[in-house]
């Protein structure tokens, strides 16, 4: 497939905030084939041989098997590990600034961001030929993952930036969840208390909002509207995308899922068959009420701007 017919969208938000579910919606339309968080492919997926969303272990799994052949016919274990290593040291917070300014970045920096760029370009070119589809969902999140695959040649990539309400976000980071991905132990998802939770909610909506005009295009989606109204929000959506309609839905608010070979992510990447998608609302009850008082002390600018305070979203 043609380098000219392939694009990234890539969705940005904070954890526990939906990402997973619009992944594999989006993942749904023919153009589209969905990933998962992409950024831990070399480490969950590759060293730790964690389970892919079709079931196996990634070392597996015949789509990851196929991909991974393409990009390395050798040892296997040393080139995760060496593209790791260029992984973490590219994808910090301090190069923010070089990676948006390439005059700014030293040039070991530079040496180390073409090997990771180098890798990212062939990695999403076996992508696309082993899915024959020219369009990757990634529900990486991260910010600075975001502005590095904005540098690779000749792919454009559309910022999907999906907010939640902080308050239920807070509330969700509370929860005790398993991880079924890790599969040779019992093992559970980190909880984090109100402050931390909200704290990381403002930057990292505040880092999506400043680079959503650096991108190829930018596009604003609330998880409860996604919640509330899934099909006709995600149908919008593909609209402004320019892609296919998705056609996992049934009904305005069920989709049946197929078998994704998403990398990491919620264990909601996991689920096959008919799902009926409805609004978790849970913190309005489950919230403690000075936790709730703290988080919304904290984020409520952001809050007012994504419209849940009466504001306009934008």
């Amino acid at each position: 497939m043609p380098k000219a017919d392939r694009r990234l969208i890539f969705i940005a938000s904070y954890g526990r905030s939906g990402s997973t579910l619009l992944d594999r919606l989006l993942g749904g339309s023919p153009a589209a084939v969905s990933v998962g968080e992409l950024c831990h492919l070399w480490g969950r997926a590759g060293l730790q041989d964690q389970l892919c969303g079709c079931g196996a272990p990634f070392s597996a799994c015949p789509f990851w098997s196929s991909v991974v052949t393409e990009l390395f016919p050798g040892d296997r274990r040393a080139a995760f590990q060496e593209v790791l290593a260029w992984q973490r040291a590219v994808n910090r917070q301090v190069h923010l600034g070089p990676l948006l300014a390439p005059a700014l970045r030293p040039k070991p920096f530079a040496r180390t961001l073409a090997s990771y760029l180098e890798i990212l370009d062939r990695l999403l070119a076996a992508i696309v030929r082993q899915a024959g589809r020219p369009v990757v969902v990634d529900s990486s999140k991260n910010p600075i993952q975001a502005v590095t695959l904005r540098q690779v040649p000749a792919l454009p990539v559309h910022l999907v930036h999906l907010v939640r309400d902080s308050r239920a976000v807070a509330y969700s980071w509370q929860r005790r969840r398993l991880r079924p991905e890790i599969h040779w132990e019992k093992s559970f998802m980190p909880v984090w208390g109100p402050l931390k939770s909200s704290l990381q909610w403002l930057y990292v909506n505040a880092i999506f909002l400043r680079l959503g005009p650096r991108m190829a295009s930018r596009h604003l989606v609330r998880y409860e509207d996604l919640a509330a109204r899934p099909q006709a929000t995600v149908a919008g959506l593909a609209q402004a995308l320019s892609i296919p309609e998705p056609v996992v839905f049934t009904g305005p608010d069920r989709c049946r899922f197929g078998v994704d070979h998403t990398v990491s992510g919620n264990p909601a990447r996991f689920q096959q068959g008919e799902v009926v998608i409805r609004p978790d609302e849970d913190w309005r009850t489950g919230l403690a009420p000075r936790h709730r008082l703290l988080v919304l002390l904290l984020t409520w600018p952001y809050l007012f701007r994504f419209g849940y305070l009466g504001g306009r979203q934008g």
